[in-house]
């Protein structure tokens, strides 16, 4: 079990869950990921009967270290929260980080290509598209999951940066 104490600062008073604003369907989203990038999850601990307390049941498949980043609302504004990295323990297995450059991923039945003609340069915004087929390249209409046509979350391979955005439907893209 997973447990999240939200507070305000200073003081570390508790914030109720009725001072939070659902955002994409849920009062609160976690995403974390393995050191390696090769696991990851998004799940929604829910209000526990301690006011500030949010928990969740979460099964880790594989031993290894994990980053955590909690994201609430409240007052209108989004708050993002890197939480320290911890050990799951469990049989050894080896691994290594699985870097691929190429543009394409494929997920199941679902090709989806990351569209950007321009060098990606630091400090600069960049408009990124996504174009998404079937593996046999049929076109795919999408439904809304929490809130959202599609989610993109962007964790830099040290897992110091952390970016979920909520890319908008425009031009037959994501």
């Amino acid at each position: 079990r997973l447990d999240f104490f939200v507070n305000q600062k200073p003081g570390n008073a508790p914030v109720a869950s009725s001072e939070l604003q659902v955002e994409h369907t849920k009062l609160m989203h976690v995403i974390g990921v393995r050191d390696d990038l090769n696991e990851f999850f998004h799940i929604h601990p829910q209000a526990a009967t301690s006011t500030g307390i949010f928990s969740v049941d979460h099964v880790f498949e594989n031993p290894g270290t994990y980053k955590v980043w909690s994201e609430i609302k409240k007052d209108g504004v989004n708050h993002s929260f890197g939480h320290p990295t911890f050990q799951v323990v469990g049989p050894a297995r080896v691994s290594h980080k699985q870097v691929s450059f190429t543009r394409d991923a494929v997920a199941g039945n679902f090709r989806v290509s990351l569209i950007f003609n321009e060098p990606v340069v630091k400090n600069h915004a960049h408009n990124l598209a996504f174009d998404i087929h079937t593996a046999s390249g049929e076109g795919v209409g999408l439904d809304d999951y929490l809130g959202a046509k599609m989610h993109l979350t962007v964790i830099k391979d040290d897992l110091k940066q952390f970016i979920h955005t909520h890319p908008e439907n425009g031009d037959g893209h994501v």
